[in-house]
């Protein structure tokens, strides 16, 4: 049968799973513009730089702090 409250549960996990990844292409977003990538880069340096700029944005840091205010349970901030 239907229960409503574990559907709303789902919706509230599978949001808040969303918003943190929203937050991690933001922070990625204003790294790749701060580290002002010229057009005239080659493919292959555009790409190391893009790949630099995704695990130096510090998403690792700021998505655990704020999971703790997204999440009820810190469940997400000890395996993130």
């Amino acid at each position: 049968s239907f229960n409503l409250s574990d559907f709303a549960e789902k919706v509230g996990y599978y949001t808040r799973l969303e918003m943190t990844s929203l937050i991690e292409l933001a922070l990625w977003k204003k790294m790749m513009k701060k580290s002002a990538l010229s057009a005239e880069q080659s493919l292959e340096t555009f790409d190391k730089s893009r790949e630099d700029c995704r695990y130096s944005c510090g998403s690792d840091v700021v998505i655990v702090n704020v999971a703790r205010f997204l999440w009820n349970d810190q469940s997400y901030c000890e395996t993130a």
